[in-house]
């Protein structure tokens, strides 16, 4: 803490006047009694907290980042993990320190974060984010576009507990040059160079990597990208079998009442720290869908997605869904496919009722004809007072390869999910979750399979926004683990059960 406290004086010193008026942040606390399900002990508790300061003077930034983490374990820790200064001009920006990047749509390098959320792995809890330490300059004016960085990305999957030298081992630098050469068509050039340890034994190796793409509008309604990038150890050329490499390109048509966009992916031997290509699947706010969503698989995949939005009238609109993906692992193939559509309906100015149905399989899930369908309706019951009602069922076959211990593992799952929430405005809203399943990965983990078993999740959930920079929001009961995915990226949510208190506030 002395060193949070230490950076804040040299902040506040850096202006004579006005001081607080330049001062902006933010904080997120975290407080939980509780823990994983049948992890002693029961009532374990913990707190997690998130403070975002801003200074801002003329053309300069200056930021920091602290997290703390407490709890009756060796995981607890404190860190400033986030600490930069920027210049900002018409044409030029500077940053030194930690920053977010992406190069191209993420094929090489994509850094990001996901706002409010949490990420929990070898018991401890932090920011889901992922940055890079170092420099980033970027310039910019009507026909020329230019990035350029040096530093070390995070890599989010290990905890502060393991260090910065082993959580920023890869040092990365390059950049990107767009250049509108024609009306409407911007075409890119990629490059970027890593150096990592090799294999613990002191030395170190390099990537190399090079990439071009390009965008553009072909008339009014109709716009593309395309990139392609690959390891430049290896000639660049068409054989997408035999090295890293990864290609993705999109196109969009827009017309009256109706839009197309279609998505199609490659990516080969591409598993790197910084880079996060688009996942080529569509993102769901709905639960059983979002936990559902395929994960990629960045050794091999391939595929395609399609999607037709048609505009009824006003708000009323009608989505329309088809992806295919593929990975072909040392000449084991595997396929995920789905059917998407769903409504989006006002009966009036504030009565909407949402409802989809998904048609699916993920074999490298081991999940077959998946079955998704529910709905969600949202309906006034006094001055801004509202009440919505929303309901998700879920089947699908889990067919595993036949086990020598436990035999056959094969079983018809059936998943749902009910939620009752009254609200008032944006200001406060009380509800209820509960989320029942028969999967006996769940209800029987010895997989002894005697009978078949339902099991839920009953939670209570509150949220009163007591004024507009303050927010406070309450969870109690079960919350059940697995996958979930926001702005395209996809992690593993732990279960929980007991009680977390959360406090977001902005200054």
């Amino acid at each position: 803490m002395s060193k949070l406290i230490l950076v804040t004086i040299t902040i506040l010193l850096l202006s004579k006047q006005n001081i607080f008026s330049q001062i902006s942040g933010s904080n997120q606390a975290s407080f939980q009694v509780g823990n994983q399900p049948g992890i002693k002990p029961a009532d374990q508790s913990n707190l997690y907290d998130q403070l975002n300061m801003r200074y801002n003077q003329d053309h300069f930034v200056l930021g920091l980042r602290s997290e703390i983490y407490q709890i009756n374990t060796p995981a607890e820790y404190s860190s400033i993990s986030q600490k930069f200064i920027r210049y900002n001009s018409d044409d030029l920006q500077i940053q030194l320190g930690n920053f977010h990047e992406i190069l191209g749509r993420g094929l090489l390098l994509r850094s990001f974060e996901i706002p409010g959320s949490i990420y929990e792995v070898y018991g401890q809890r932090y920011g889901f984010y992922k940055d890079i330490e170092g420099l980033s300059i970027r310039y910019q004016n009507d026909f020329l576009n230019t990035k350029f960085l040096y530093g070390r990305p995070l890599d989010r999957s290990l905890p502060p507990s393991f260090g910065r030298k082993a959580r920023r081992s890869v040092l990365t630098y390059g950049g990107e040059i767009n250049y509108t050469a024609l009306e409407n068509i911007t075409p890119g050039i990629i490059y970027l160079r890593s150096n990592y340890a090799n294999d613990g034994s002191g030395s170190t190796q390099s990537d190399e990597y090079w990439g071009i793409n390009m965008e553009g509008l072909v008339s009014d309604n109709i716009q593309f990208y395309t990139e392609y990038t690959a390891n430049s150890h290896y000639n660049i050329n068409l054989d997408f079998n035999n090295k890293p490499q990864a290609f993705y390109s999109s196109a969009s048509i827009g017309l009256d009442g109706i839009s197309i966009t279609g998505e199609y992916k490659y990516y080969n031997d591409f598993v790197l720290v910084f880079n996060d290509p688009p996942p080529v699947v569509r993102e769901h706010s709905f639960t059983l869908l979002n936990r559902a969503i395929h994960v990629m698989n960045l050794e091999n995949e391939s595929g395609y997605q399609l999607e037709i939005l048609l505009n009824l009238n006003d708000l009323n609109t009608i989505t329309l869904n088809h992806a295919r993906g593929m990975n072909d692992i040392a000449g084991n193939k595997k396929i995920y496919q789905s059917y998407y559509a769903d409504l989006n309906y006002y009966f009036s100015d504030q009565t909407l009722l949402k409802t989809f149905i998904d048609y699916s399989m993920d074999e490298s899930e081991f999940q077959y004809d998946r079955y998704t369908l529910g709905f969600l309706l949202e309906n006034p019951v006094a001055d801004l007072w509202s009440l919505s009602s929303e309901l998700q069922v879920q089947q699908y076959t889990y067919n595993l390869p036949t086990s020598p211990i436990f035999g056959n593992l094969d079983q018809d799952i059936k998943n749902a999910v009910i939620s009752i929430f009254a609200s008032q405005s944006s200001k406060f809203s009380l509800g209820t979750v509960i989320e029942i399943s028969n999967d006996n990965r769940e209800t029987d983990p010895q997989l002894k399979r005697n009978k078949e078993v339902f099991i839920s999740w009953p939670s209570l959930n509150m949220s009163y926004q007591y004024n507009q920079h303050n927010t406070f929001s309450v969870f109690y009961g079960k919350r059940r683990g697995g996958n979930a995915c926001t702005g395209g990226v996809c992690y593993q949510v732990l279960p929980f059960e007991g009680l977390e208190l959360r406090l977001n506030s902005r200054f």
